[in-house]
């Protein structure tokens, strides 16, 4: 019992260390204020009325925002882990012990949810952090566009920026799950590094311009978290209310994870589990 007890907390240490997490956060948040500092808009509203949410939700929408780049991070977390226990020949040695089954259930659970903590908390102490840094306080305004109803409307603005967090998390894991995905058939991690921004270029570049697939379809709009977040009619669904649509979002990012699982076991199955100098 000890053994396996030492066993699950080294194995949990490989992905939950808090400087790890705290890093990657800390990253991303300064890509944000990368983003918004070197924004046009940002500096025609300097000191300007509900400056803080005017440069947040307007400032470059361009698939290329240097904020993106903290998505690659979560190949240092959970999404990379696969590839590291790859290039140093463990992967055999785990399957055997834990079967197929449960070693691609073990990353895709620290994958997702390394993902999802760094994603949301990033985007939800950027707010303070802003308004600190440059002595502003968070306001944004009830009357908006999107905003004639639902939890802003309502006044209830923290309610709001939590659903935001999770939007944010949930599009973080998104991305970080299908890096994990990449990563079986290119188990590089100095390669995945660019995976999740070359997929989201991917997405908003080439994907949404289908015009027969549904907005909801598209991750750059479902996981939207400037302009429009949060507004279902974005995805050519009727308004509804925010926690109806996080229950969209995750139940997109659920079914990736199954089909994740699925094929991560069928990769295993089929020889997915050396590496190493050996098949060099």
């Amino acid at each position: 019992m000890r053994r396996k007890l030492r066993r699950a907390a080294w194995e949990a240490g490989r992905w939950t260390f808090p400087p790890a997490i705290l890093s990657v956060v800390a990253a991303t948040i300064a890509f944000y204020f990368i983003d918004i500092w070197s924004s046009d808009i940002f500096l025609q509203l300097w000191r300007a009325e509900n400056i803080f949410w005017s440069a947040y939700q307007l400032y470059d929408q361009s698939p290329l925002k240097v904020s993106n780049v903290g998505l690659c991070l979560v190949v240092f977390l959970g999404a990379g882990l696969y590839a590291q226990d790859y290039e140093s020949g463990a992967v055999f040695m785990r399957v055997q012990r834990l079967g197929a089954g449960r070693y691609a259930g073990l990353r895709i659970m620290q994958t997702a949810l390394s993902a999802f903590v760094s994603g949301g908390a990033s985007l939800l102490l950027l707010f303070p952090l802003f308004a600190f840094v440059f002595k502003l306080e968070i306001i944004v305004p009830w009357e908006m566009d999107g905003a004639s109803e639902g939890l802003l409307a309502e006044g209830h603005m923290a309610l709001w920026l939590i659903a935001l967090g999770i939007v944010a998390g949930l599009r973080s894991m998104f991305y970080a799950l299908l890096t994990l995905l990449v990563s079986l058939f290119i188990p590089r991690r100095k390669v995945l590094v660019a995976a999740p921004y070359v997929l989201c270029y991917f997405f908003d570049n080439v994907v949404a311009r289908i015009e027969w697939l549904p907005g909801w379809m598209n991750p750059c709009l479902l996981f939207e978290t400037q302009y429009g977040a949060l507004d279902a009619t974005m995805l050519g669904l009727a308004p509804m209310s925010e926690w109806r649509y996080l229950g969209i979002a995750a139940g997109v990012t659920l079914a990736l994870c199954a089909a994740v699982w699925i094929l991560f076991r069928l990769r295993l199955k089929r020889g997915g589990i050396f590496g190493g100098e050996q098949s060099e």
